[in-house]
């Protein structure tokens, strides 16, 4: 089967976890930019030189802040229309591209929205392989020239497949791709980073990181997805709710262990929850036919 490079019609199942990224600060100057994937109630996944472009913009510095000047949007497009969601925490650390969103429905959204689920596997995919790439592409926003409240905003829904060619379980260099990845051969176009990447089974196996496109030096595309096994030990902590009630949450494996995040292969990590918070406190074990 061929590599294909698509525009997505809505909805579809797809389109109602695959989340479009915009920031808006002082002046009502807005950036859209970047994809997410929602993967359990209240949290999704994206790519953190995502959110650091955010910070720059608006903070002058890479990484983001406790209370910064700018808010952070999110929508996907479900059955019945756009959903829109606040951005509340977002939360990474040092040795892997994937970065933790806390959401919360934005004013005006039913209250009895349903979350979709994705399953995260945390092992590696194996090479030769087919995966796909989702995310939204031509993004544009804007705010309304009459009125300044009201933002315009335009993206394009995606999809891409093509075959797993290298694994890289712990980093590829320490340049450019200095975090657990894998490499594939599908089109992944600048918009489409933080988007999600699925194997055939529907599994989430890694989130859209960087890619360089075919052309006359490079007559395949070198796209690189961040693999998952870093995220249980992402941070995470709560914004007024809970998950279930009264039971705290202080890292994205306790939403695993509450019944709120669909995980395969939790058994190849190990936390250390004493270990520092802006560094990587997961090791993993991966079998060698994942390598």
């Amino acid at each position: 089967m061929p590599n294909v490079f698509e525009r997505v019609r809505r909805p579809c199942v797809e389109s109602g976890h695959v989340l479009t990224l915009m920031a808006q600060g002082p002046g009502d100057d807005v950036f859209a930019q970047g994809s997410a994937v929602l993967v359990a109630p209240h949290l999704a996944l994206t790519a953190r030189h995502v959110t650091d472009d955010f910070a720059t913009r608006y903070e002058g510095q890479h990484e983001p802040v406790e209370r910064a000047c700018y808010q952070v949007t999110a929508r996907a497009f479900s059955a019945d229309g756009w959903r829109m969601f606040d951005v509340r925490g977002i939360f990474n650390c040092l040795g892997t591209d994937v970065t933790a969103l806390y959401l919360s429905l934005a004013a005006g959204q039913d209250p009895n929205y349903v979350w979709p689920r994705v399953t995260l596997d945390l092992l590696p995919p194996k090479r030769g392989t087919r995966v796909w790439s989702w995310g939204h592409v031509d993004p544009l926003a804007k705010t309304d020239e009459e009125n300044p409240a009201i933002v315009k905003w335009w993206t394009q829904l995606v999809r891409s497949s093509g075959t797993v060619e290298e694994i890289y379980p712990l980093m590829r260099d320490r340049g450019f791709v200095n975090f657990p990845s894998f490499r594939f051969n599908a089109q992944v176009d600048h918009s489409m980073s933080g988007g999600p990447i699925f194997d055939e089974d529907g599994f989430l196996i890694g989130i859209n990181s960087s890619s360089i496109s075919a052309d006359g030096l490079y007559p395949a595309h070198i796209s690189n997805g961040a693999l998952l096994w870093p995220v249980p030990g992402l941070t995470f902590v709560n914004r007024g709710e809970t998950f279930p009630a009264e039971r705290p949450i202080d890292r994205i494996d306790d939403l695993r262990e509450a019944g709120f995040l669909n995980v395969r292969n939790s058994t190849c990590i190990t936390i250390n929850r004493s270990g520092p918070v802006d560094e990587l406190s997961v090791s993993v074990r991966i079998p060698l036919d994942r390598h």
